[in-house]
């Protein structure tokens, strides 16, 4: 698995999504970092890069759990060592 900064155009950090994993109830819910479009603005963070082979499949379903919601394909710019940008899908 590798990683590398990437930046995602388009969309700012916000908090907007409910939870209950690790702190609030069900009746009063924490709140969490999401995505949201919103235009003019971009993301700074890591995007990761998995192997194709059958651990995909147990990869998303963790991810879905994790993050209450399914994984989406939006494409960031990445960039290499060697200052080279490369598109990315988070």
């Amino acid at each position: 698995m590798g990683s590398q900064r990437a930046t995602l155009r388009g969309y700012r950090r916000t908090f907007n999504k409910k939870s209950v994993v690790n702190w609030g109830t069900k009746e009063n819910p924490g709140i969490t970092l999401n995505l949201e479009p919103f235009d003019g603005a971009s993301c700074e963070g890591a995007a990761f890069e998995f192997p194709d082979n059958d651990k995909i499949p147990v990869l998303l379903r963790a991810l879905r759990k994790r993050e209450a919601c399914d994984p989406t394909d939006l494409q960031a710019v990445g960039r290499r060592a060697l200052g080279r940008r490369q598109g990315i899908h988070l």
